[in-house]
């Protein structure tokens, strides 16, 4: 947007315009490049600020182990997630009555080849996290190999656990229809939305729910990962998590999920990115009449068919 020096427009852009770009590249490690049409060979380089990275790895702590077991709760048998030394879920915390979860899983194939270390793997993980809408962080995260299956299981069992929750599933991969078939076959124990995308020009909502991964999602999830690291927009007390992120690279058509970004630190940006853009957009992806209600709830409805709550 600059051509003649710092500061100086190039004339073709209004003011307001140039504010949003300043703004969409904010926390951009090449953001000058960017913005002043500078060559850079970003090739082998880190999308994300490492003294960010370093200081939010200073604040990580070991997080408890859980596993989702079919438990009794009020009546009826469901998917709970229940403290466990063998547990696959790290898990620092639970959302409150009046916060919303934002449960975010990529489902897979699940096939781990045990002669090959997890960074070896021919196929990607499976991921799974659950995000606090209120505070801003994360609360329970799962990066490994389990079928689509199990992870609807998984997931349903933290959104069982939420008061309220937003489940976001990756639809790409051909996994996706499997994960929510599961998730949807296991007792529902309380009450919460799927995420729909929106076309932002028609602003007509998809007809099936999930994150469709397109390029320009996969560039929109990085960025929102990015605003986050570097404004203190999500806190990750996950040092697994933050050492993935400390291992991603672009290549030169700045991507990061080919080549050495396949595998668990890639699983991470998916699932963090994902929900830092979900946090960024609030109810804009939650469908009206989209709200999947206990019949016996007694939580009055806010706008778009949600349960009423400070987003």
């Amino acid at each position: 947007i600059y051509d003649a020096g710092p500061g100086v427009p190039n004339g073709f852009l209004t003011a307001a315009e140039i504010a949003t770009l300043e703004r969409f590249y904010q926390g951009d490690p090449h953001r000058l490049a960017r913005l002043r049409a500078i060559y850079c060979d970003v090739t082998g380089g880190s999308p994300f600020d490492p003294e960010d990275l370093l200081a939010m790895l200073e604040q990580c702590s070991p997080g408890e182990t859980y596993a989702i077991s079919m438990a009794q709760r009020e009546g009826r048998e469901i998917a709970w997630p229940v403290q466990h030394q063998r547990g696959l879920l790290e898990v620092w915390g639970w959302p409150d009555e009046q916060d919303i979860g934002i449960v975010v899983a990529d489902p897979s194939s699940g096939v781990r080849d045990p002669e090959k270390s997890d960074a070896q793997q021919p196929r990607n993980p499976a991921g799974l996290v659950l995000g606090s809408l209120r505070s801003r962080a994360l609360l329970a995260r799962f990066n490994g190999y389990v079928n689509a299956h199990e992870l609807g299981m998984m997931a349903r069992g933290l959104c069982n656990r939420c008061k309220r929750w937003v489940l976001v599933h990756e639809v790409n991969g051909g996994w996706g229809e499997t994960f929510l078939r599961s998730f949807r076959d296991s007792p529902q124990g309380s009450t919460g939305n799927f995420w729909y995308e929106r076309d932002p020009i028609t602003g007509k909502y998809a007809t099936d729910p999930g994150w469709n991964q397109t390029h320009s999602r996969r560039g929109e999830l990085l960025a929102a990962l990015q605003r986050a690291l570097d404004e203190g927009g999500l806190r990750i007390p996950s040092r697994a998590a933050i050492e993935n992120l400390m291992q991603v690279r672009i290549n030169e058509n700045e991507r990061w999920d080919q080549g050495d970004g396949r595998g668990p630190h890639g699983e991470d940006v998916i699932t963090l990115g994902i929900l830092c853009a979900v946090m960024e957009r609030g109810v804009a992806g939650v469908k009206a009449g989209s709200s999947v209600k206990l019949a016996s709830a007694a939580t009055r409805a806010g706008p778009n068919g949600i349960p009423a709550a400070p987003w």
